[in-house]
């Protein structure tokens, strides 16, 4: 009761009073059911189906019971202990650590300059990048600095808190799959080969902000998806999870809003339809009373609950001395900012290219004479290149077949989240599509399971091959996305195209 009477405790409830009922596929005997066996030899012991039924339900409901806790508590801590592996080995600030670490141990500090626009980092400086980050809002950074706190000012500490994230991303996709397709299978197959895709692995060692975009995005979406299929006048619980979700997701940067914009679209869709359809003669009761409830709550959770979680936020900086008006001016930096940033960057690129993994991030370098040690923020080339071509599929496969609520949070999740980038004035980034990737692979998997239970000896080959190979390139490219340190040969064997340099 203590554990669910929680905020953790009551959203893992929500999720796992909300996924599918487990059952199995089919029979472990072809033609010869587990089940029937059992009965006949309980009947020559003398037991009657009366008696037998109910143990056959007591035992499907304890597989339910194990798939619902004991998997995804395995796979949480699989992910993390991969994720923390090694964590501290690039031993400085990597990449834009310099702005987002350095700046949650100044938050800890009780640095007030750290919190606003216009101070320059006193001399002597840790490290001569380091600057204050104040471009985007600070919940990312309040996260990081829990980690600073928890393990000290140091590498391992800056990035405690995104690898924690990273593995409950692995957990949310897990539920997020398997709330899509019905199949814990697909569940298990996304969330698998999420943990091994290059850039969320580098994402979740990092002390930056845009694994914890990625796990409260996905965790709305799942939310929502959760909100379409309840009945009309008992949806109010996972539009406040949903509106929870996208609050904290735009409390670390403003990119989390993208998704919730077609969030709000579809759910004002929703609530016109209930509308209609209430408005007609002889609508049925939980119709009329699910119109009235969304029309309520629609607004209280997309709009008022977001923006009290961003404002929340801001307590730290209203704590450190600063008032209304100063979030005013900083916001209007901010905006400034991010709508004139074309500076040029060897690690920008362009949003189409990141399906094809083309340019990605040097976060780390270091180097041994010749040796070197690298984390570079890339895919899995083989994930990454089957990303378009397998939510297409699936996209068409779910239109086809009338799974409206899946296919719209499938689109907002992969396409709302990537091509809205096309749109963006700013310099972008390949970790941009970082967002959209957990909706990607759950298509793969979604193909993958598809093709194995066709139970065809090609079809299970091609799935099988494909997985292994998936693990292979993850452990072939381990050593650039983890820091290993390697000989400019073995470096070379890995650098396959110009463009990853």
């Amino acid at each position: 009761m203590a554990l669910r009477s929680s905020p953790v405790g009551s959203l893992t409830g929500f999720l796992v009073e909300a996924a599918p009922a487990f059952a199995p596929d089919r029979p472990l005997v072809p033609g010869k059911p587990e089940r029937r066996t059992k009965r006949a030899s309980r009947r020559r012991r003398g037991q009657t189906d009366d008696q037998i039924e109910p143990l056959a339900e007591a035992t499907v409901a304890s597989a339910a019971t194990a798939v619902r806790i004991a998997l995804p508590a395995a796979l949480f801590v699989v992910a993390l202990v991969l994720f923390a592996v090694r964590l501290g080995a690039a031993n400085t600030y990597a990449y834009d650590e310099v702005y987002h670490a350095f700046t949650a141990a100044e938050y800890l500090k009780g640095n007030a300059d750290a919190h606003m626009a216009g101070h320059a980092v006193p001399e002597p400086k840790p490290n001569p990048n380091v600057a204050y980050e104040w471009t985007h809002p600070p919940l990312g950074k309040l996260l990081i600095a829990v980690g600073i706190f928890a393990f000290g000012d140091e590498p391992v500490g800056w990035r405690a808190m995104s690898t924690l994230f990273g593995a409950i991303g692995i957990v949310v996709v897990y539920f997020l799959g398997w709330q899509l397709t019905g199949r814990w299978t697909v569940g298990l197959l996304a969330s698998s080969l999420l943990m091994v895709d290059g850039l969320y692995f580098a994402q979740s060692r990092t002390g930056t902000l845009d694994i914890f975009i990625v796990t409260f995005t996905t965790s709305a979406l799942l939310a929502f998806l959760i909100y379409l299929r309840a009945p009309p006048d008992a949806a109010r619980r996972a539009l406040l999870v949903t509106g929870l979700c996208i609050g904290c997701a735009i409390a670390i940067k403003w990119n989390g809003a993208y998704a919730s914009v077609f969030i709000g679209l579809v759910a004002l869709w929703r609530v016109g339809r209930l509308w209609v359809a209430g408005s007609k003669p002889g609508a049925p009761p939980a119709v009329i009373r699910g119109a009235r409830q969304q029309a309520l709550w629609i607004p209280v959770a997309l709009i008022a609950v977001p923006l009290l979680v961003y404002l929340a936020s801001y307590i730290p900086f209203f704590l450190s001395g600063y008032g209304m008006a100063d979030l005013i001016d900083l916001h209007q930096r901010m905006f400034r900012y991010h709508s004139q940033l074309k500076s040029t960057h060897p690690y920008a690129s362009i949003w189409w290219t990141w399906p094809l993994d083309w340019n990605p991030v040097l976060y780390d370098l270091m180097w041994d004479g010749p040796k070197s040690a690298r984390a570079y923020g890339m895919g899995n080339p083989l994930i990454f290149w089957a990303l378009v071509p397998s939510v297409a599929a699936v996209a068409w496969s779910w239109w086809r077949t009338h799974h409206r609520a899946a296919l719209t949070v499938l689109l907002i999740g992969f396409f709302g989240q990537w091509l809205i980038w096309m749109f963006s004035p700013r310099t972008a980034y390949m970790y941009h599509f970082l967002p959209a990737v957990p909706f990607g692979v759950i298509a793969i998997a979604t193909l993958l399971e598809a093709g194995w239970r066709r139970a065809t000896r090609p079809a299970r080959a091609v799935v099988r091959g494909y997985l292994i190979a998936v693990i292979i390139f993850f452990a072939f490219f381990y050593p650039i996305w983890a820091s290993v340190w390697l000989t400019p040969e073995r470096l070379e064997m890995r650098i396959w195209f110009e463009s990853w340099r």
